[in-house]
Formats: C-alpha cells, sequence, structure tokens
C-alpha cells in the first residue's frame, strides 16, 4: 500500500477527531487565548522602538561659529528591550563613536537654523554607533539637533535613569 495515501488517510482522521498536531503531544485543542495574548505581548514588547537620547558637543570648524564648543543631542531609535540593554551596556563606547564622527568632520555652522546643516551625520552616525554596539541595536538617527546644554543635560539624563538597572546588576 501507498505510503503516503496511508499518512494521509490517518492525518485526515486525526484532524476529524479535533486533535491535530496536539493530540499526540498530550495537549488540548492548542494554546489558550491568555497564551496567546501573553505571546503577542512579549513580541510587541521585544519589536517595540524605544527612543534614547545621547548628549555631546561639536566643534565647528574655523570661521563657522563665535563659539568654540556647542552642546548637541542625538535621538537614537533603538528596536526592543535587547537593543536597550545593549545601548546601556556600552554607553562609553557609544559616546567615543559619536565624538569620532563630529571630531573628524568639518562642522561649520553657518546659519541660524544650525539644525538642518547637521541632518548629514545622521546615517554616519548610526554607522559608527552599530559598529562599536554588538548586534546594531540602532535602527534610527535621528537628526543632531542643537540645544541649550541644560536642556540637552537633561533629556540625557532621562537615558541615564532608563540605563541605571543596568549600571547598578
Amino acid at each position: 500500500m501507498n505510503r503516503k495515501l496511508v499518512f494521509g488517510a490517518v492525518g485526515v482522521l486525526l484532524l476529524a477527531a479535533g486533535g491535530g498536531g496536539w493530540f499526540f503531544l498530550g495537549h488540548d485543542n492548542g494554546p489558550t487565548p491568555e497564551q496567546v495574548a501573553a505571546a503577542r505581548a512579549l513580541w510587541l514588547r521585544n519589536e517595540e522602538m524605544h527612543e534614547m537620547s545621547v548628549f555631546s558637543y561639536i566643534y565647528p570648524a574655523a570661521g563657522g561659529s563665535d563659539r568654540y564648543s556647542l552642546p548637541v543631542i542625538l535621538k537614537l531609535g533603538v528596536r526592543g528591550s535587547a537593543g536597550v540593554d545593549a545601548i546601556c551596556n556600552s554607553m562609553p563606547r557609544l559616546r567615543e563613536a559619536v565624538l569620532r564622527v563630529f571630531g573628524t568632520a568639518q562642522v561649520s555652522l553657518q546659519s541660524r537654523s544650525r539644525s538642518s546643516e547637521l541632518d548629514r551625520f545622521a546615517k554616519p552616525l548610526r554607522r559608527a554607533i552599530n559598529r562599536q554596539i554588538p548586534g546594531s541595536p540602532v535602527k534610527q538617527v535621528e537628526t543632531a539637533v542643537l540645544v541649550d546644554a541644560g536642556v540637552g543635560g537633561a533629556a540625557a539624563r532621562l537615558t541615564d535613569d532608563m540605563c541605571r538597572p543596568y549600571v547598578n546588576s
């Protein structure tokens, strides 16, 4: 007798009996709605985007500004809790990558809307940060926005507070 025909018939009989694959495992008719909801919530938590801020300084090219250094804040889009863990555990390397990108570039800030002149650094920053941190957790770098030093420090402290449980463990 043809094996495919026999196994096909057995499968049809099992499905008709309501067992299916779960029948052989000793379970009822699959996971409960609560188990499905818990698995979905876990998946969503691992896939949601978190916004983290990094505070740094840029040093404008000669003649570009009358100030020696200008405060800058970067908004990083990090996917999932594993990405947040990686960022928090690698914060010194992240800050070093940011300083390397801004340190090698000649930033000339001539106009009043200086943040638009920093748009070109979003892609190099994302690449440099993902090279330094395992798993490439940063999916998006919003344009570096020049802010007052007090405002930038306050926004970066929110990220530091988010990372505090990882530092103490």
